[in-house]
């Protein structure tokens, strides 16, 4: 015979998670990346083309950049030296040495003015290039902050999902305020990299030409400088895409995952780039790597400057995170 069933017993209650859940990595988004990325490297090149344009033109026309300038000094007579550019004469002279002396001068005067022209030009291009990458750079960069936001929404809205399965927790996603200051905080930021790349360049394009007139007018390998310039422009605007992606994703989600009870993170090394931080790579506590830390107090990311933030804070860091939800912390919330 079975046993009567009390019905004024009440179930068992559940039991309640404690301890640390960790969730899986957030995973940065590398579409997202090219695509700005893309848009960056395109402003950049047809900025250095216009730019290497405006100069190598400049310097050809008043200085014969390419070397095909003759000059020539001819004995007349005893007593005359002639000082001749492309056949022209430019004046005769009763000595050779003096003749030499003209030569020099009447050439240094040509470099100087045709740097100068050059180098006007430079800040003319350096006003209006400043002015398209704040306007198409901006706006791409708004497109950058806007994906990345929903990215982080879809990833650590997943990740919660995955740490609550068996139980209720409160999800805040959308029209946070913190997340629309932190978006707006990295609309910002971007603007003002952004508008470093044309500037930096056009400054160091104009620093050649005074370091060329320090050295009393020499204009070797300027062609090969200004290849050299335009390439540490592009490794700007390339590292920039990579790391305001970065830097946005992962503020954005640190200020997501707080609003939804996650307050700490496991640093997860990326295990790629060809020179790796050894602290980064290293597992805590020697190094970041594996470790849990807080969100609102996040570890030193550069020992030698003593700066704290997150993975992906510093240039060329690829490091991410994984969210952890401390139930001890919300007992009464679960």
């Amino acid at each position: 015979m079975k046993p009567k069933r009390n019905p004024s017993r009440k179930a068992p209650a559940a039991k309640k998670p404690t301890g640390l859940a960790v969730g899986s990595a957030l995973r940065y988004p590398v579409r997202i990346e090219r695509v700005f990325g893309k848009v960056l490297m395109s402003l950049t090149d047809k900025m250095i083309a216009d730019t290497e344009k405006r100069v190598l033109s400049e310097l050809k026309a008043q200085v014969g950049f390419d070397a095909h300038d003759e000059w020539e000094i001819k004995r007349l007579s005893e007593n005359e030296w002639q000082v001749e550019i492309n056949g022209k004469i430019l004046g005769v002279f009763p000595t050779k040495a003096e003749a030499e002396i003209e030569k020099k001068k009447v050439k240094k005067k040509i470099q100087d003015n045709a740097k100068k022209l050059a180098a006007d030009k430079t800040v003319l291009g350096k006003k209006q290039w400043s002015t398209l990458f704040k306007q198409k750079g901006g706006e791409a960069a708004k497109q950058m902050i806007t994906l990345t936001d929903r990215e982080s929404a879809v990833n650590v809205n997943r990740t919660l999902k995955e740490i609550s399965k068996d139980f209720s927790l409160k999800m805040t996603f959308m029209d946070d305020p913190k997340i629309a200051k932190k978006v707006k905080g990295k609309l910002w930021e971007n603007a003002q990299k952004i508008t470093s790349i044309p500037d930096k360049y056009h400054d160091r394009v104009v620093k050649m030409f005074v370091e060329s007139g320090a050295r009393g007018g020499d204009m070797t390998g300027m062609t090969a400088k200004l290849m050299d310039i335009g390439d540490m422009a592009r490794r700007q605007a390339r590292n920039l895409s990579l790391d305001q992606t970065r830097k946005a994703y992962s503020s954005i989600s640190a200020v997501r995952m707080e609003q939804n009870g996650m307050s700490k993170f496991q640093w997860l090394h990326s295990g790629g780039g060809a020179n790796p931080r050894e602290y980064h790579q290293h597992y805590a506590p020697a190094g970041l790597n594996g470790g849990i830390f807080e969100l609102a107090n996040p570890p030193i990311i550069d020992q030698e400057t003593g700066e704290r933030g997150l993975p992906g804070d510093l240039p060329n860091c690829g490091c991410t995170m994984k969210p952890i939800i401390d139930f001890d912390q919300y007992e009464d919330d679960v």
